[in-house]
């Protein structure tokens, strides 16, 4: 099968308008253009997943579910915030649907396991997350990534929240640990050199923690200016409601390091919000 360049770009501008970056000519392709939408409806990002798949759909339907005159069939697996199903379940689709573009799943850790799959199966992956390996130290020409990098959150985070708050000096964070909380972390402390930042604790949790009483303990006992969080999802909102529940909060500002916005907010009781300072991207209504 032979492809004109025109029509080479036609169909990488329409996978790009639908979300799915520059995509691959596959050599032998089936009738059905297959997408993998790798979602999480379980884990620790569930709250997230079925977001993500609408508008997933969303975006392929104002494409009228076709390119270059060929149906898109979308299929979706659970990822479960877990590495092991989601290669696992990314291989079913690829091996057993003929999927050969994949977009997801939400977690940086995660993905990065999926790239390798990518990889091995030769199919285009995109990815959103945070995490600056896969278009880093382990880059390869069928992943994509679109989102704000870990150090643009931190500098955009951290400038913005000392310019009102410059005596706010000891800051204590709570660190999901997996590769977005890791560098968002590295970079916070980076930023916070310029500001004379002193960070008196930083304690990792595992991703998906909700019991988040002897990680505040911690905190509190370090008698922090700012408690920040490099966290995301349901941890974050844990986090949250255990850092007000101990008496922290309000009077102790609360930084959300780098939220999915309105999905984490609306889960927190309006007293919990005060004082809350919440990084994000690009929000619709802004």
């Amino acid at each position: 099968m032979s492809f004109k360049r025109r029509d080479v770009l036609k169909l990488g501008g329409a996978a790009a308008a639908a979300g799915l970056g520059f995509p691959a000519i596959v050599r032998s392709q089936p009738k059905e253009i297959v997408i993998l939408g790798l979602w999480d409806q379980t884990g620790a990002f569930a709250d997230v997943g079925p977001l993500n798949d609408r508008g997933m759909r969303m975006a392929l339907e104002e494409r009228g579910m076709q390119v270059l005159g060929r149906p898109i069939k979308y299929v979706t697996r659970d990822g479960a915030t877990q590495a092991g199903t989601s290669t696992r379940r990314a291989e079913e689709a690829i091996d057993g649907e003929g999927a050969r573009f994949m977009i997801g799943p939400w977690s940086s850790g995660v993905a990065l396991a999926v790239s390798e799959v990518a990889k091995r199966k030769k199919v285009v992956h995109l990815f959103s997350g945070g995490t600056e390996d896969i278009s880093g130290s382990r880059c390869h020409r069928y992943s994509f990534q679109w989102a704000a990098s870990p150090y643009t959150a931190a500098k955009t985070v951290v400038d913005n929240f000392m310019k009102a708050n410059p005596k706010a000096k000891r800051w204590h964070l709570l660190v999901a640990d997996y590769a977005f909380g890791w560098s968002v972390e590295k970079y916070i402390k980076e930023v916070g050199k310029a500001h004379g930042l002193e960070f008196v604790g930083a304690d990792r949790h595992p991703l998906g923690e909700r019991e988040f009483s002897n990680y505040v303990q911690k905190a509190a006992a370090n008698k922090p200016d700012v408690v920040a969080m490099v966290n995301f999802g349901g941890d974050a909102v844990a986090g949250a409601r255990e850092v007000f529940n101990f008496g922290l909060t309000p009077k102790v500002p609360l930084i959300m390091s780098w939220s999915s916005g309105v999905e984490e907010l609306i889960q927190l009781a309006p007293e919990i919000r005060e004082n809350l300072w919440v990084g994000t991207n690009f929000y619709y209504t802004a």
